[in-house]
């Protein structure tokens, strides 16, 4: 956030009364971040509206910092589509356009709360362009997997544990978060019981949106899934056979 500095940082925290026009405040917005991210964690469990913790986290410790280093001391009513369209700017000059993306996302939502709870009128991020970004996508291939798991068994243990976590997301296309959660007891005669991060509201067939979790199930068509059911337990000395090419391994019955 430093390369914001130059045009954003002094300017918000010398003590300065207004910017760019708009009038400061004693950190009104920082004061409307924390009721915004506090609000989810008082939701019910159950409850669509709240956000997986590991989203939370990553929203504090990550985007909220940078937002609120320009934003916090400003008056939410006082935020304007050209203060946001310069932090996009100035974030994509820096070299981090899909971040700072990222960044205005969780902006919108926080004034959106705002919205609500009657700090300001409208959401000044309404109808924003964001930064245009190309996607960066890589698939993992079967080889690199069986390399991290050689890799791995020359320190064993936990290098064993990551290793194995690694190849169960792989074959059940689960996030980090979801794997943590998984233990020995989700392991079950019909497949792994897998924590579901980020719900939606029609979820995937097999999953409930109440509890969170759905059933990945072993695959009775594809021999390979025996062994690798093996590596599910997590065994320092579990082995998995290798695994075939992308398209056969959604296993998840949810």
């Amino acid at each position: 956030m430093s390369q914001l500095a130059p045009e954003f940082g002094p300017k918000l925290l010398i003590g300065r009364t207004c910017w760019n026009g708009a009038p400061l405040d004693g950190g009104a917005t920082k004061a409307l971040f924390r009721r915004y991210l506090a609000h989810p964690r008082g939701l019910p469990l159950e409850s669509e509206d709240r956000k997986a913790e590991s989203t939370l986290h990553e929203n504090e410790k990550n985007e909220a910092p940078r937002l609120l280093l320009v934003f916090g001391k400003m008056k939410p009513s006082a935020i304007k589509p050209l203060h946001i369209y310069k932090y996009l700017d100035l974030r994509a000059a820096a070299g981090a356009p899909a971040k700072a993306n990222k960044e205005i996302a969780l902006l919108s939502a926080v004034l959106e709360f705002g919205c609500r709870k009657g700090e300001l009128e409208l959401n000044p991020c309404c109808e924003i362009k964001y930064n245009k970004t190309r996607p960066d996508t890589r698939y993992v291939k079967p080889a690199e997997l069986d390399l991290v798991m050689q890799t791995a068994r020359d320190p064993g243990g936990m290098y064993v544990v990551a290793a194995l976590c690694l190849r169960a997301a792989y074959l059940t296309v689960s996030r980090p978060d979801e794997m943590r959660h998984v233990m020995r007891q989700s392991i079950t005669a019909d497949g792994m019981e897998m924590l579901v991060g980020k719900r939606r509201r029609d979820g995937p067939q097999g999953s409930s949106s109440s509890s969170g979790r759905t059933i990945c199930g072993w695959s009775s068509t594809r021999p390979w899934l025996s062994s690798a059911r093996r590596a599910y337990t997590f065994s320092a000395t579990a082995t998995a056979s290798p695994i075939p090419s992308a398209g056969g391994i959604r296993t998840c019955t949810g």
